[in-house]
């Protein structure tokens, strides 16, 4: 398995600026190996003729941001993404839960192929019968009608022993 994987701030890049290896690996604290090995290998373009090299900021935010990009996995219609997986996995029926947070409503579910648990952000807005999701949901307590129903039962007529349901 391949190593965690880095994810560079991107506006810690200055506009119309030229950098140099050192620049470039201070500016995100990396090895200057490491870029120049972007350079030889991953296709980051220096500009052409300049020794030491220099590297134009366009470029590498360009170089940066394909790098990054590439990773994502976007999740489809009734997805979510597994992080036990590391995949976008479709989620097991009857395990999704709601949680209304301040601006969204956090959908969590499990994952169909392991039972890790997943969760996803989604807009209120757009949290009805209609979405993908929904269709996992967990049934719901059916709400109270405010009528007292007795949780207990007296099995007298069965031969059974005397109960006293008393209230005050």
């Amino acid at each position: 398995m391949a190593g965690k994987r880095t994810t560079y701030m991107l506006r810690l890049i200055r506009q119309d600026y030229s950098y140099t290896v050192k620049e470039v690996a201070a500016l995100f604290g990396i090895d200057e190996h490491t870029v120049l090995r972007w350079i030889r290998e991953e296709g980051l373009k220096p500009i052409p003729t300049s020794r030491p090299y220099l590297i134009h900021s366009k470029t590498l935010h360009a170089f940066l941001s394909r790098r990054q990009n590439d990773r994502k996995q976007p999740c489809e219609a009734g997805q979510m993404f597994c992080m036990k997986c590391r995949m976008p996995r479709g989620v097991l029926v009857g395990s999704v839960t709601t949680e209304p947070t301040v601006k969204f409503l956090k959908v969590k579910g499990q994952c169909e192929v392991c039972g890790t648990r997943m969760s996803k952000m989604v807009n209120p807005q757009y949290w009805s019968h209609k979405h993908p999701l929904y269709a996992c949901m967990k049934p719901s307590v059916k709400p109270h009608n405010g009528e007292y129903v007795s949780q207990r039962s007296c099995p007298v007529e069965k031969g059974g022993q005397l109960c006293l349901n008393l209230t005050l």
